[in-house]
């Protein structure tokens, strides 16, 4: 509750202050005529109605001020390195006019709508010393669908389409399909259209945190309809479960481990129930214990959750403070591969100005 609300508001009330002084500044240069305490009054109405529906801090419009908030301070600092060296009155007006940042935020935003919508494939092959058969496997990997946001049925199921076209042995669901902002219909909708991508051994799926809609007082729909809806898809649910294929291939899905009520078993428990001959693939939501999975001998780890960010610069941030293990892309710890998705859609804004949105296919190939 603290991250989500408390601590969104409480960042706000600096960014409500600058947006005073910005507007204060606009209007200094443009109504000149107009005395200070108008001048005030004015600037003080705007930033109110400018801020006060940004208060809804996972909307849109929260979006657009940040934004517009950032980029201006970047300009501040440019600016006043810039005035030590020159008082040219045309940058002084271009600095006051506020052009640069508010211009900056249209494009971004246009950018970030066409960017959410422009899923592209993201193509990886990996090696494995595991005696498979010859043809390897091909296993599409889809996670962070968040439906709703971004997607109707007549969207997802155009990609579903064009994700059968890959002809995947396996297909993977890595969490938060659906999040607290989906209906019950969206909902049910969203897992029986992603139940008819093709694939020879299946569709199978890992919770993500924001599935069980956790995060909200008001559920659109319990666990139990939740469950129901994926099983009735035809959907393979595994939370701390094992599936094998062929006895040669076996996927190891876990429970999230936001679910703090739940027990989650332990990276080892679950690699020891399975022979070290199969090539081991484990599914967590979260890109977390990665030292864990590759001591126990698993061979590929497939994540989503980080969205990279989503919204600039936040992905930069993620990277800086470390705030996840690994936040997207590949890489290799000892002899465990790792992918880490940056998703399929956006969460809470039908925006993103980080990364793109992808839909992961691995061909697992033997060495």
């Amino acid at each position: 509750m603290f991250f989500y609300i408390v601590l969104p508001l409480i960042f706000m009330i600096p960014l409500g202050i600058y947006m005073y002084f910005f507007i204060r500044r606009i209007l200094g240069l443009l109504m000149k005529s107009k005395k200070v305490k108008q001048q005030k009054i004015i600037s003080l109405v705007l930033t109110l109605i400018i801020m006060i529906p940004a208060l809804k801090v996972w909307g849109t419009w929260a979006v657009v001020v940040f934004h517009i908030v950032i980029i201006a301070w970047a300009v501040e600092l440019v600016y006043f390195i810039v005035k030590e060296f020159t008082n040219n009155s045309f940058i002084k007006v271009i600095y006051r006019s506020g052009i640069i940042p508010l211009s900056l935020t249209a494009i971004l935003i246009v950018y970030g709508y066409i960017n959410v919508n422009n899923i592209i494939e993201k193509d990886y092959t990996v090696y494995t010393n595991k005696n498979i058969r010859s043809e390897g496997y091909r296993v599409d990997f889809i996670s962070d669908l968040h439906f709703g946001t971004t997607m109707d049925n007549e969207t997802l199921q155009k990609y579903c389409d064009k994700i059968s076209k890959t002809n995947a042995d396996v297909v993977i669901l890595g969490g938060d399909i659906v999040d607290e902002s989906t209906t019950l219909k969206q909902m049910q909708d969203a897992f029986k259209i992603l139940s008819t991508i093709k694939s020879n051994y299946g569709v199978y799926y890992v919770y993500g945190n924001h599935d069980k809609s956790t995060y909200t007082v008001d559920p659109n729909y319990t666990e139990e309809e939740l469950e129901e809806a994926i099983i009735n898809s035809g959907i393979k649910i595994l939370a701390d479960d094992i599936y094998e294929i062929n006895d040669e291939l076996c996927i190891i899905g876990r429970k999230d481990r936001s679910y703090v009520d739940e027990t989650r078993k332990s990276s080892q428990e679950l690699s020891k129930e399975v022979s070290d001959d199969y090539c081991k693939i484990i599914v967590d939501h979260e890109p977390c214990e990665l030292k864990e999975n590759s001591e126990n001998g698993y061979d590929l780890m497939l994540s989503g959750h980080t969205h990279y960010g989503q919204i600039w610069p936040l992905g930069r941030l993620m990277e800086l403070f470390n705030i996840n293990e690994m936040e997207y892309g590949y890489e290799k710890k000892d002899d465990m591969d790792i992918i880490v998705s940056c998703g399929i859609a956006g969460w809470g804004y039908p925006l993103r100005t980080e990364k793109h949105c992808e839909y992961v296919v691995i061909d697992i190939v033997r060495k």
